[in-house]
């Protein structure tokens, strides 16, 4: 699952050929919010099920007594990587501002928010790569702008 989430754009790996992105991706969400019972009426679930079976029981475990859980469980580590990288970025003196799941910053800066915002996103996903903004985080020992190493050495994930 870690490999399938690292590579590539998720939603669209898990749509079928020529659906959109945007589409696939508003459909994984509802699903996901939705009851066992109402999500395996709905292909895109007995795709993803079939594809990951143990990753699927745990999500159903979860969902079992409040389907609500696991919306609950991915906001929680959305804001979480959210403020990580927040607070690293603040501290490095780079002005941004949070956007439900985004960071919004100046232009010159994107490459280094994207870094530092994948860095949280493996951190509190323990392992999963990312892509933000065009910018892929490939976990730690990667090459980072000048900038940005010259801060990790000052701080701390």
């Amino acid at each position: 699952l870690i490999d399938f989430l690292s590579t590539g754009d998720y939603y669209s790996k898990l749509g079928r050929e020529g659906e959109s992105r945007d589409s696939v991706k508003k459909l994984a969400n509802i699903v996901l919010n939705l009851t066992t019972e109402k999500a395996i009426g709905i292909p895109l679930y007995r795709r993803a099920r079939q594809e990951f079976p143990k990753t699927f029981q745990i999500i159903e475990d979860l969902k079992r007594k409040d389907h609500r859980n696991l919306s609950n469980l991915l906001r929680h580590f959305t804001a979480e990587s959210v403020e990580d990288a927040l607070l690293r970025l603040q501290s490095m003196g780079i002005l941004t501002v949070p956007q439900t799941d985004a960071l919004l910053c100046q232009r010159k800066h994107t490459e280094t928010v994207g870094h530092v915002f994948g860095a949280a996103v493996f951190k509190v996903s323990r392992g999963v790569c990312c892509r933000i903004d065009g910018i892929r985080y490939e976990g730690p020992g990667q090459d980072f702008p000048e900038q940005y190493a010259q801060a990790r050495a000052h701080t701390s994930f």
